[in-house]
């Protein structure tokens, strides 16, 4: 597990952690205050791997306005959703 911030998050995207396709689907449907993620100058990233090799990432985006989530499945186009969370 792994806690980035900064330009350090978006290092790890240019040096594909993250597949920027996956990332671009999930900040597609969701509502934001910028229009461009890497604006998010407080954003937060965490990255970890299972003893399988399966990797997983989890941004913290101040600009996010809802939960979203995104998936890429071999040989498909990334698929997204946003969920509004209720107390």
């Amino acid at each position: 597990m792994r806690c980035l911030e900064g330009k350090a998050v978006w290092q790890a995207v240019d040096d594909g952690w993250i597949t920027a396709n996956v990332m671009d689907a999930v900040y597609d449907v969701i509502p934001k205050s910028k229009k461009n993620i890497r604006e998010d100058d407080k954003a937060v990233l965490f990255q970890f791997e299972y003893a399988d090799g399966f990797r997983g990432t989890q941004f913290m985006l101040p600009s996010a306005g809802m939960t979203g989530v995104a998936v890429k499945l071999k040989g498909q186009k990334p698929l997204a959703t946003g969920f509004e969370e209720r107390g």
